[in-house]
């Protein structure tokens, strides 16, 4: 699992497999990750401040480039960094 603070809150995929939280797969997790990223920027467009958007931009692009280390194109983690990056460029 990747270090970053918001990877790293999904805990390990072994206890999220075990818990009654729905999230079964890394591709669950993943989706989960981008939906409340999606949210998060979404929020940020409509009634943030300019230093919030750069904030959540920046934090965007950390786990863009945190998720795509050591990771094949296609792999659930680089689709993860892409969807991020995209993300990022919108709050820029």
């Amino acid at each position: 699992m990747k270090a970053s603070p918001i990877l790293r809150n999904l805990g390990t995929f072994e206890e999220r497999r075990a818990g009654s939280d729905g999230i079964d797969s890394v591709e669950a997790a993943i989706a989960e990750i981008t939906r409340r990223a999606e949210a998060a920027v979404a929020h940020a467009l409509a009634d943030g401040t300019a230093n919030e958007r750069t904030r959540r931009a920046e934090r965007r692009e950390d786990v863009a480039w945190e998720a795509a280390q050591g990771e094949a194109a296609g792999s659930p983690w680089q689709i993860l960094a892409d969807s991020m990056q995209v993300l990022a460029e919108r709050l820029w």
